[in-house]
């Protein structure tokens, strides 16, 4: 439902002002073609160009009425690869006409309705546009595509530039200076340490070269206090006037989080029927220690505590995010205790979920009921192996209510696929 994409997005900002925080980096406009990206996956809204685009407008549109900065992301697409920027080089070999009219279509689209104030660079190689240089410090891209083809004049950022797609090939520093000589506006270098000194060195070189020329960093100041300005961020008019309690417990917020939640799960197969759940059957929650804040309303083992509510005979054991050894080793000798096991194979950028060593376990122990509740719709966290694997889409506390309500029976899923991309046969 796009109009909840806007709400969402409403919703989002408030609470974001309310602690101090005015700029997002946020929406994700990539089209997520290739069903092995490690790094974009569920961060797109789909691998169809017109639902990005469709969702992104409802996103910006909501991000711009209550004047929070947004920022689409990675330009010029980073959707059609299989490679991390995190921690490798990816080179997204798409001809010029694709890019145009699938990669670009979201950029050119919200730009022409001025739904995009900023825009962030990907570390990638577009061979099509610029073969030799990284996008975030290639002038092709930056300038000559962005600037002057697209006619985009809001504020263009970088990714981090300590990520190792940029860092390895060109240096930190260097890479920060060629990025402003390239075209770009705002550096995301969040290192704290020596870097920054030497990052602001190299820049000062560059200037001194005349590299960049002062006309070209007072015209990049400019554009970021004219956005700044136009969003009240130097008068009353942004001032947030709402406590982060008063946003954070707001009813309409906690309702449309639920509302979301409750659409979102799916249950991708249940080839044995063995769901709804019993609530009296002794069951083990194989959970991965989730990678947030540990506070009162999300801590490690909420999955457990909202399954809880519906049957109390529950055993527990919490893994690291991808199992280690000790894991896998306690897992083998406690499972032999149940005949039904919940594992949570959530999977995250730089972390490999535990899809092989679930497919092991099932193919080994044909006789135990194994459901798996993922959050992806792709072969990355979905073991082929398991009959029963239950989609939520996000980790966040409502999701997991939600998925605990669909497991035991409590809530109706309401989820849909989402993509284009159907999975082979022998996962579904």
């Amino acid at each position: 439902d796009p109009k909840l994409a806007y709400e969402v997005a409403k919703a989002i900002s408030k609470q974001s002002k309310a602690v101090g925080f005015n700029w997002i980096h946020s929406p994700v406009l990539d089209i997520n073609v290739d069903p092995r990206n490690p790094e974009i996956y569920t961060r797109s809204y789909s691998d169809r160009v017109e639902e990005v685009v469709e969702y992104a407008i409802e996103s910006c549109k909501g991000f711009k009425e209550e004047k929070m900065i947004a920022t689409g992301k990675h330009f010029p697409g980073r959707g059609d690869s299989a490679v991390d920027a995190h921690y490798e080089l990816p080179t997204v070999n798409v001809d010029e006409e694709t890019l145009m009219n699938r990669e670009l279509l979201p950029y050119r689209i919200l730009i022409e309705h001025d739904l995009l104030p900023s825009i962030m660079l990907a570390h990638s190689i577009f061979p099509a546009i610029d073969p030799d240089d990284v996008a975030t410090v290639s002038k092709k891209i930056v300038t000559g595509l962005l600037r002057e083809k697209l006619g985009f004049d809001g504020v263009i950022a970088t990714d981090s530039m300590t990520m190792g797609g940029i860092a390895v090939r060109y240096g930190v520093a260097n890479a920060c200076a060629m990025s402003l000589e390239a075209g770009a506006d705002l550096v995301l270098m969040k290192a704290e340490n020596q870097l920054v000194g030497e990052t602001i060195g190299e820049i000062k070189k560059f200037v001194e070269t005349g590299r960049i020329s002062m006309e070209e960093l007072d015209q990049k100041v400019y554009r970021v206090l004219s956005l700044k300005y136009e969003n009240g961020l130097f008068t009353e008019s942004n001032k947030n006037q709402s406590t982060p309690e008063e946003v954070i417990n707001d009813p309409k917020i906690v309702f449309l989080s639920k509302q979301v939640a409750k659409k979102s799960i799916l249950i991708l197969k249940d080839q044995n029927q063995l769901l709804p759940l019993d609530k009296i059957e002794k069951i083990l929650i194989v959970e991965q220690i989730n990678k947030t804040p540990n506070n009162g309303y999300w801590h490690p083992g909420y999955l457990l505590r909202q399954c809880m509510k519906y049957n109390r005979n529950l055993a527990y054991i919490e893994t690291t995010y991808a199992y280690d050894e000790q894991d896998k080793a306690n897992l083998k000798r406690k499972i032999e205790e149940f005949d039904t096991i919940i594992f949570t194979n959530f999977y995250i950028r730089g972390s490999l979920c535990n899809t092989e060593f679930i497919n092991e376990i099932a193919e080994n122990n044909p006789s135990k009921k194994i459901i798996v509740v993922t959050n992806t719709p792709y072969p990355l966290s979905i073991p082929e192996k398991v009959g029963t694997v239950v989609i939520s889409f996000a980790t966040s506390p409502d999701n997991l209510e939600a998925t605990a309500g669909v497991l035991f029976g409590g809530i109706r899923p309401e989820g849909e696929w989402p993509i284009a991309y159907q999975l082979p046969d022998n996962y579904r």
